[in-house]
């Protein structure tokens, strides 16, 4: 049949392409089928690739051999060279990086470091070389596919280097993504598993074994992994970049793979691997590695059996099969809601709350909050998408502010030159008197949980430091930097210029340049210690908090890599840390999952925790008594506690989370009166925080209750979005719909204007009110002239003075695209930007200015107008509880 020509002309280079039965050779003729120009590269057989080339040849393009070393500093401009002389041109356009090496060994102590520095230069070295050689004769349209691997991504105790050298390609090619992506160029990859080719196991126990435990019951082949590579390279795929496409297998096929290649390399049936191939026992100096066979490293490896060969039922496992089943075992258990088995004596999942019966109980869900709770931000019913005229408006915006971003080569100082000198801070300190004044507002006005410290052990640490007895100082002058700068940040901007005689912005400036300086002192980017990864996301904190979403989102990303790399993400109580070290470990993954739904909200990002993870809560609620001084005693850990008495209202934002979640996940697939129940009986399930309470405690518990009532109203909401995004709400349903948007504004203003604590406006901040905002926005385009319009406009100008001033230049997208709906709304009705907005109480609404309103709703107290339109669903009447 013939095949369409959508390559014709194009130039293509494919490396390791020099066997015909090869994912190479299959991707390079592939293209050509298409009408690419293929440069077949080869290391060694000559005669191999010429068969390649003739193949090509005879699809009527052209096509050439060119030899290069993959492992020499000179394989890029070897390659490009070749090709732009064997096809007369000066363009490249297609990129694929498909040669590459491994070894196999039987512990990571017998790896020689000249082995490791041999597969690195191939797997990693040879494609960012050969890519930077392409770049400069590359357009846009430009393709480049790296061949990985799915043991980058499973893992091997016996292919340690080899996985390391592909989650290392996997890492590059995501980074050039995003530095090719404005120029047009894209970067993919393709990560086979188990193909088939003339020379694999066909017929072999383990073939059988292979398709047994296989999600789809066959090998692949080659062909398969091509049409990937060639639809990557088309120009269909303009718009996929930094993506890696991973082939069908499972972890249990894949622990069969590996130890069968191991039981054969023990047998001196030696195979090259590579890239899910089997090839035969390689030749001395080939490219591709052959397995070491060293006398000693075989007595090494003896404490791993092989594996069973029976096909009968009931066969014995191994060990390593054995935990395959458990974990499935668990696996299954959490997607079905059933108990999970116990991690074995003195593990956390002993002491866990049993499931209980209620219809909130959800097995859905990507991450794994303790045992049947799943914590992830809505990615798949962003805000933005119930909103069509908003949807619009928010990619135009990404698409500017990418555009911007470009153009200005502006980033984050923490990404450009900074000095280390620790002579460049001296200038960043302040008075003796003003430190402990900013110490002091510090301990008053962040969040206790925010700062993870305790002042009686901060100012004994302190004294340490003053006197030059501290151990680490540069860690200390990091940590009082970000509080300095949290400090100038809760402050008002006149009592900035009260206390210290200088704008707050100047003083934020000079704090911020300070903690960018620190942290580069601390090498934060590769320390592994907590302490410095704290004071991080203090900095991350800082640059919310001052409005910079852009930088903190970009910086957000790279905690959650760093965070992942030191292990927050696993549950402390698998490990052999102290209860100090856990407790700590927690505290910093708690914080960051907070500082990450922020970003969601703020700036529309896709969830980055999209690993597995399992750190579970603090498992004490006494924020105030915590502390992360390096001189803390094991006795002076305060008392485990989960009352809420001693909760902050930042640990209620982790449990009401597990509650709103799987009500999220539950009525994603209900009619509009179910979902309503499960909210109702969502809310009533978040109630037990704030029923009984201490009278010295009354105020957090009913902030706390306040703020229930806001997230449920929020989900709410969202419900009945998504009823007016399918087409089938009628006139009184949007109204009402509006009205409760309304209803919920006016109670966040409430709740802002009657808090005790101050710092309790951080949980606020948190999540910005903005499908209230959109719902109001949208209903105000549609119909500018309405009873409640004055009423409305008050709320859309007080979200917009207290959210919308972001320090950075670049505005965020979901931001951007509210305020061009609002500028749209302001047209259609003619009301003013400027009006004042409204200030109110828990009791009653209290007018700034203008002295006269015309609606009825002033009268009525804030609180009660909530619960009215709480207790009444969006269909017009009351629903049954559950």
């Amino acid at each position: 049949m013939a095949q369409d020509k959508y390559l014709a002309g194009k130039v293509a280079i494919v490396t390791g392409a020099s066997k015909l039965s090869g994912i190479g050779a299959a991707a390079a003729i592939a293209l050509a089928e298409h009408g690419a120009n293929i440069a077949v590269h080869y290391s060694s057989n000559a005669a191999s690739a010429q068969e390649v080339v003739e193949k090509i040849k005879s699809l009527g393009v052209q096509a050439t051999a060119i030899k290069a070393d993959a492992s020499s500093p000179d394989f890029g401009t070897t390659l490009v060279a070749g090709t732009l002389k064997a096809f007369n041109t000066s363009n490249i356009d297609i990129l694929v990086n498909n040669a590459g090496t491994a070894v196999m060994h039987d512990s990571a102590a017998s790896v020689p470091a000249d082995v490791w520095d041999d597969v690195f230069r191939v797997n990693v070295r040879g494609p960012f070389l050969l890519i930077q050689a392409a770049l400069p004769h590359m357009k846009s349209g430009g393709r480049i596919v790296n061949t990985s691997s799915i043991i980058a991504k499973l893992g091997s105790s016996m292919l340690p280097v080899y996985g390391a050298s592909k989650g290392a390609l996997n890492s590059m090619s995501i980074a050039l993504a995003e530095e090719l992506g404005p120029k047009g160029i894209t970067i993919n990859l393709v990560s086979p598993g188990p193909i088939k080719t003339d020379l694999s196991m066909q017929g072999s126990p383990v073939a059988a074994r292979l398709e047994r435990n296989q999600h789809i019951k066959r090998e692949g082949s080659t062909e398969e992994v091509a049409a990937a590579i060639l639809f990557l390279s088309s120009p269909t795929s303009g718009y996929i970049t930094g993506q890696n496409l991973y082939y069908a297998v499972s972890r249990q096929t894949f622990a069969v793979l590996v130890l069968q290649i191991f039981r054969d390399y023990k047998s001196n049936r030696v195979y090259g691997f590579k890239y899910g191939e089997f090839q035969q026992p390689l030749e001395a100096g080939a490219a591709v590695l052959s397995l070491q066979t060293e006398e000693d490293k075989m007595r090494q490896a003896t404490a791993l059996r092989p594996m069973q060969e029976s096909t009968e039922d009931g066969a014995k496992y191994t060990a390593v099969q054995n935990r395959i089943v458990r974990l499935e075992a668990q696996l299954k258990a959490v997607t079905s809601g059933q108990s999970v088995p116990t991690k074995g004596k003195g593990s956390a999942s002993e002491t866990e709350t049993p499931q209980s019966e209620s219809p909130l109980d959800c097995s859905c869900g990507r991450q794994i909050f303790n045992t049947n709770f799943s914590i992830h931000y809505d990615s798949g019913i962003h805000w933005v998408d119930l909103f069509p005229s908003l949807r619009e408006l928010y990619f135009q915006a990404s698409a500017e502010a990418e555009s911007k971003w470009s153009q200005e080569k502006r980033g984050p100082v923490l990404i450009g030159a900074v000095s280390p000198d620790s002579l460049a801070l001296a200038k960043y300190h302040p008075t003796p008197g003003e430190a402990e004044l900013l110490m002091s507002i510090f301990f008053e006005n962040v969040n206790p949980f925010v700062r993870v410290l305790n002042k009686n052990a901060f100012q004994s640490d302190m004294q340490r430091y003053r006197t030059g007895k501290h151990p680490q100082p540069e860690l200390v002058d990091s940590l009082l930097f970000s509080i300095y700068g949290l400090a100038v940040m809760s402050l008002e901007s006149q009592n900035a210029v009260d206390m210290f005689g200088l704008p707050k912005e100047w003083l934020l400036d000079k704090y911020q340049e300070a903690q960018e300086i620190a942290l580069h002192r601390l090498n934060f980017i590769h320390s592994s210690e907590p302490a410095v990864f704290q004071n991080f996301l203090y900095y991350l904190v800082f640059l919310f908090e001052r409005g910079s979403y852009r930088t903190a989102t970009t910086l957000l990303g790279l905690a959650v890599r760093i965070a992942q790399r030191i292990g927050l993400h696993k549950d402390p109580s698998w490990f052999s840390y102290s209860p100090w070290m856990s407790e700590w470990r927690r505290r910093l993954w708690n914080q960051l999952i907070l500082l990450e739904q922020r970003a969601v909200a703020f700036d529309g990002t896709q969830s980055l925790l999209s690993f597995p993870w399992d750190t579970q809560l603090p498992l004490n609620a006494d924020d105030g008594a915590w502390n992360t001084s390096l001189f803390m005693k094991p006795s002076e850990i305060p008392s485990p506690t989960q009352d809420f008495t001693d909760m902050t209202p930042i640990l209620v934002k982790r449990h009401v989370l597990s509650i709103l979640c799987p009500v999220r996940q539950k009525i994603r697939t209900r009619p509009y009166p179910q979902q309503v129940q499960h909210i109702e009986a969502g809310f009533k399930e978040a109630t037990h925080f704030f029923q009984s309470v201490g009278t010295d405690k009354q105020g957090l518990a009913n902030f706390v209750q306040a703020v229930c009532e806001i997230e449920f109203g929020n989900l709410r909401l969202m419900a009945g979005q998504a009823v007016v995004r399918s087409g089938s709400a009628n006139s009184e349903f949007l109204s009402q719909l509006y009205l409760e948007s309304l209803a919920l504004l006016e109670r966040i203003a409430s709740v802002r204007n009657s808090v005790p604590n101050p710092g309790w406006l951080w949980y606020l901040r948190t999540s910005p009110p903005v499908f209230a905002i959109a719902i109001t926005l949208t209903h105000l385009c549609s119909e500018p002239a309405n009873c409640h319009s004055e009423r409305a406009w008050r709320q859309i100008n007080s979200f917009f003075d207290e959210y919308g001033k972001e320090n950075g230049t670049i505005q965020s997208a979901s931001m951007a695209a509210l305020q061009s709906l609002r500028e749209t709304a302001m047209l259609s009705s003619g009301f003013p930007a400027d009006r004042p907005a409204v200030a109110y109480s828990d009791d009653q609404y209290l007018l700034q200015s203008p002295e006269n309103m015309d609606t009825d709703y002033l009268i009525q107290p804030a609180a009660d107008l909530f619960s009215d339109m709480w207790s009444n669903s969006l269909l017009g009447g009351s629903l049954p509880t559950i």
